[in-house]
């Protein structure tokens, strides 16, 4: 079953792979399951991105639900958004 995806505008990158994984996706070309190794790179990155953006967001939510707000703090912007722990407060 090949499927058709609609694509932006495409930039031409190398991307090194092992024989073997060659062999593999060659395979399923022949199965008629993926049109070329092309679109097959294509949709295997797309997946990725996907899960990577999911787990993203996931370790964001349990870091938001576990932090003590009275030793750390979120600066937006610096240090990838992560908690910062705070050494000292300064009184006012």
């Amino acid at each position: 079953m090949t499927r058709s995806i609609s694509h932006g505008e495409l930039k031409i990158i190398t991307v090194n792979i092992s024989v073997e994984h060659l062999k593999y996706i060659q395979q399923l070309m022949d199965w008629g399951l993926v049109p070329s190794r092309s679109e097959y790179m294509r949709i295997a990155v797309a997946n990725q991105i996907k899960d990577d953006f999911e787990t993203k967001k996931y370790v964001k939510s349990v870091i938001e639900k576990t932090i003590d707000t009275k030793k750390f703090i979120k600066i937006p912007g610096y240090n990838d958004d992560k908690p910062v722990q705070i050494i000292k407060r300064l009184e006012y």
